[in-house]
C-alpha cells in the first residue's frame, strides 16, 4: 500500500535537526531518520528497544547502518517482502514517491507478528531526510466503534 501525502516539513517551526531527533524519541513506535543515501542517521528509544527484544542483527539497525543495504540483504536471502520495502524505500529517496507502506508478517522468536512499515520523506532546507517507521500491528490497541 502507498501513501499520496504530501512531504512533511522536518522544522516547521524552527527547529533544529537535534530538537526533532529529541522529538522522535517521544514517539512510541520504532523510529529511524534516515539520510539520502538511505543510512540511519538517528533512531528512537522504541527502535533500538525493538532491535534487542526481536533478537535481531544490532548492526543492521544502528546509526550508520545503510538500510537500503539491509533490505536488499534479506531479498537476496529470499524474502520477497523485505525486496518489495527496498524497491517502495528506493522509490522514496530517488523522489518519486513522498512515502511508502506495507505490511508484512515476521516473525518474533516463537510468535509471527504483523509489521506495518513506512518511510516518509521530510522536506529540509539541509537536504531531504526521511522518517521509517515500523508499528508490531499484533500489539496495536484494539479499536471499539459503536
Amino acid at each position: 500500500m502507498t501513501l499520496s501525502s504530501k512531504p512533511m516539513h522536518l522544522s516547521p517551526s524552527g527547529l533544529t535537526l537535534l530538537e526533532t531527533c529529541d522529538l522522535i524519541d517521544a514517539v512510541p513506535s520504532p523510529v529511524a531518520l534516515l539520510d539520502r543515501n538511505g543510512c540511519i542517521h538517528s533512531v528512537n528509544r522504541a527502535w533500538q528497544e525493538q532491535g534487542v527484544d526481536n533478537d535481531s542483527d544490532l548492526h543492521s539497525r544502528e546509526i550508520g547502518a545503510d538500510y537500503q543495504l539491509v533490505c536488499d540483504k534479506a531479498a537476496r536471502h529470499a524474502d520477497t517482502d523485505a525486496g518489495l520495502f527496498a524497491r517502495g524505500l528506493q522509490s522514496v529517496l530517488a523522489g518519486e514517491r513522498p512515502a511508502f507502506e506495507m505490511q508484512a508478517p515476521e516473525p518474533v522468536g516463537d510468535e509471527l507478528h504483523v509489521f506495518r512499515a513506512r518511510v516518509t520523506r521530510l522536506a529540509d532546507p539541509h537536504g531531504p531526510y526521511y522518517l521509517l517507521s515500523r508499528e508490531d500491528m499484533s500489539t496495536a490497541p484494539r479499536h471499539v466503534v459503536g
